[in-house]
């Protein structure tokens, strides 16, 4: 129990030192500095997509994919939506590239005002996952979770985020813990 413990205390410093930093980092940072940085990030993913669009459809799908979420937070879901329709439309399916196209394009649906949309979406994934067909990176874990509950699904949005934290703590992943742990405490708001 000494080693858990100890772990556990590294975690908790870990997570204390980002908090500070970036608290100290935040009022630094000139205006619309986000915006202008995901603005840049959107459009050096999709420059990368379009260099490889033809002969790695996988790589490009998984590009555009992560070029959906620069866009929702600089405010800009219409650029998200069209993104994310773009990787759904390459995703392989019933596969990891499709849910997490799915995650995505349903978050930023969600928050561009088509929530039904988004829900059916969304609620494909999640039955996807749980079927074993379709594995997420972390960060998309928490994505789902989220989203589930933008959607109005708080049970499955709950459960989802209960399993990613489980992930994260096992495998000492503390920037999805916390994010995780955030996502969670809003659906029990």
């Amino acid at each position: 129990t000494d080693g858990a413990t100890t772990a556990s205390m590294k975690v908790e410093v870990s997570a204390l030192a980002v908090a500070a930093s970036s608290v100290r980092l935040r009022p630094t940072m000139p205006p619309k500095a986000e915006r202008a940085s995901a603005s840049r990030a959107r459009s050096i993913l999709l420059r990368g997509a379009d260099e490889v669009a033809t002969a790695l459809p996988s790589l490009t799908c998984r590009l555009l994919t992560a070029a959906v979420i620069p866009p929702l937070r600089a405010g800009d879901p219409n650029a998200a939506i069209e993104t994310g329709r773009r990787a759904m439309d390459l995703a392989s399916p019933a596969g990891s590239e499709e849910v997490a196209a799915a995650v995505v394009l349903g978050t930023a649906l969600c928050l561009g005002g088509e929530p039904a949309k988004a829900r059916d979406l969304v609620v494909r994934a999640q039955e996807q996952v749980a079927a074993g067909s379709g594995r997420l990176a972390p960060e998309t874990d928490v994505y789902l979770g989220a989203v589930l509950r933008l959607v109005g699904d708080n049970e499955a949005s709950r459960s989802q985020l209960e399993g990613t934290i489980e992930r994260a703590r096992s495998n000492g992943s503390v920037s999805v813990l916390a994010y995780a742990l955030v996502r969670l405490a809003d659906v029990e708001t």
